[in-house]
């Protein structure tokens, strides 16, 4: 049997916006709304020069349904630049980008293009010098939400070469992705195909391993602080009866990250050497990616008072950003600080004082924590008056950090009740 290389890449969003951050420098503004059409043109570049037997896409490759001119011309090219060497390219579109879009600019694909239909699983071969190497399933969505599970129609032809899935498609649960297509692992099974090329689950992921091999490679380009970390898309090297291997290729231009600093690790004995040290760890955090950098202060140190005086948190980030700008690679999005005073919490709950007071009530109620910022969540959904809060939201992750919030909540109200003098 011969050993195939091919790239499975998914979600490009191709022209997507960022979202969950606020107002950046408009140098920057310009290269985030390039990122997504960039990182399809570094992920293009890399299958050129792998040379390698086909390219397969799973999903979403734009944004949204109605799908811009730019988007789709620059989408075209990349399969210009791979059709011009010989490499074919399989697709197929998401709940994203249901049938392709409502309208398209491009009037036909380039030679060895193949876009899967929506009214039933397509096989389409893989040749090499004539000979078969390969059989590609694939099916694109008819329309956005689609809640049949599509890897059930999926059936492996009898012939005694590779055979692979290509779905766009919820396997398990994912919180943050809505559940399209959804179905297990036995489903796949259920198939006898040897590899499912998969697409819609942003973090990248091996569901399995081998047997059959289903795999996530996640997006392209991060999209709002929840997607931390590389992304890009796998290089595949696969052979009957072997399991593949797979290489992480990261061809993304902006990476989100969140810089947490201990303060009760460190020996910082001032302001001024936390700005220094979070400058150091987000310039080594970057590397040669662009970085939207989000700094988390906490633990429990001595300059709480200090770190915490009223405006003080608005002067840093205006600081760490001053000391980043015309680098035009690195912008400071939030800094929250989440010190704690080093004070003995049990004896300050003894006090016969409002401060007092506090600490025993919040003990009390904690546990309503989760049901009162799920309530919160409700009304921000529900109040139109409140739009703009909702936008400023990180909704992947603050349902689960109530309990946080709630200690955030309560070191904040008894840090106002002390400067104002309640001791």
């Amino acid at each position: 049997m011969a050993v195939l290389r091919f790239a499975h890449l998914a979600d490009l969003h191709l022209d997507t916006p960022f979202q969950g951050i606020g107002t950046v420098d408009p140098e920057i503004q310009s290269s985030l709304a390039e990122a997504s059409l960039e990182a399809w043109d570094r992920a293009v570049d890399v299958c050129v020069q792998q040379g390698l037997d086909f390219v397969l896409i799973a999903g979403d490759v734009y944004e949204q349904d109605e799908a811009g001119v730019r988007a789709q011309l620059r989408f075209l090219r990349g399969l210009e630049r791979l059709s011009a060497v010989g490499i074919p390219v399989f697709v197929v579109h998401g709940n994203h980008d249901p049938q392709g879009g409502r309208w398209s600019a491009i009037r036909e694909w380039p030679v060895g293009v193949t876009v899967f239909g929506h009214q039933s699983v397509g096989v389409v071969p893989v040749r090499r010098r004539g000979q078969v190497l390969a059989q590609v399933h694939g099916i694109s969505y008819p329309v956005r939400h689609v809640h049949e599970n599509l890897a059930l129609r999926f059936r492996r032809l009898d012939e005694p070469v590779y055979q692979i899935g290509l779905l766009h498609a919820s396997v398990g649960e994912h919180p943050g992705h809505g559940r399209y297509a959804p179905c297990a692992l036995t489903d796949l099974r259920q198939g006898g195909l040897d590899y499912w090329a998969l697409g819609h689950v942003h973090a990248r992921q091996i569901v399995n391993p081998d047997f059959p091999a289903v795999v996530y490679p996640g997006n392209l380009q991060a999209r709002h602080p929840g997607e931390q970390g590389p992304r890009g898309f796998y290089l595949v090297e696969a052979e009957a009866g072997r399991a593949p291997r797979l290489t992480f290729q990261a061809c993304d231009l902006w990476r989100f990250a969140t810089l947490v600093l201990d303060l009760g690790r460190l020996s910082l004995d001032s302001v001024d050497q936390v700005v220094s040290h979070l400058v150091r760890v987000a310039q080594d955090e970057k590397g040669d990616r662009g970085l939207i950098a989000s700094a988390r202060v906490a633990g429990t140190t001595p300059l709480h008072a200090d770190l915490n005086r009223v405006g003080l948190r608005d002067e840093l980030l205006r600081d760490l950003r001053d000391q980043a700008q015309g680098a035009g690679d690195l912008w400071w999005d939030e800094l929250t600080i989440r010190t704690q005073p080093t004070r003995d919490r049990a004896k300050r709950m003894e006090a016969a004082d409002f401060g007092g007071d506090l600490l025993r009530w919040s003990a009390a109620h904690s546990a309503e924590a989760p049901a009162r910022v799920a309530a919160l969540l409700a009304e921000l959904q529900v109040n139109a008056d409140l739009l703009a809060v909702r936008r400023e939201i990180d909704w992947h992750g603050i349902e689960g950090a109530a309990d946080e919030l709630w200690r955030e909540a309560e070191q904040m109200a008894l840090d106002l009740l002390e400067q104002r003098g309640d001791r």
